[in-house]
């Protein structure tokens, strides 16, 4: 509960129409902490072992419960940003389905899909809706 942003009055007076992110998240674009994943766990692994989860031991699907299902989290790749999305790649290069090629839309992912940029809100004019 404490990675959720209090809803706050923000002026657009006041503002002068300029939003950074923590303006525009108190103001209720996004009102979560998204840089949160996995909130209060170091690794995968231990949200996997937690209880609760779905992944503790007793669920069927904990690591030795000869199923393998946890052998997928072993190789889990870590990322950092959203930002960091843009170097990987499902499918390599010139392979004939990289995007572009029209034949794997999901070739490529694509990071404004996600929507989660740690930059200034752009905001076109307010001078249309009020005077700044």
């Amino acid at each position: 509960a404490t990675q959720f942003i209090s809803q706050a009055s923000v002026s657009l007076r006041e503002s002068k129409g300029r939003f950074d992110a923590n303006i525009a998240d108190a103001m209720g674009f996004g009102s979560a902490n998204k840089g949160v994943v996995l909130g209060g766990y170091s690794s995968v692994s231990a949200y996997m072992s937690s209880a609760g989860s779905g992944f503790s031991s007793g669920s069927g699907y904990s690591v030795g419960s000869g199923k393998n299902y946890s052998t997928g989290f072993a190789n889990a790749i870590a990322i950092s940003a959203a930002s960091q999305l843009s170097t990987v790649y499902n499918v390599s290069a010139g392979s004939g389905f990289s995007s572009g090629s029209t034949l794997s839309q999901f070739a490529t992912m694509k990071t404004t899909a996600f929507g989660v940029k740690d930059e200034t809100a752009g905001v076109t004019t307010l001078k249309g809706a009020m005077a700044v």
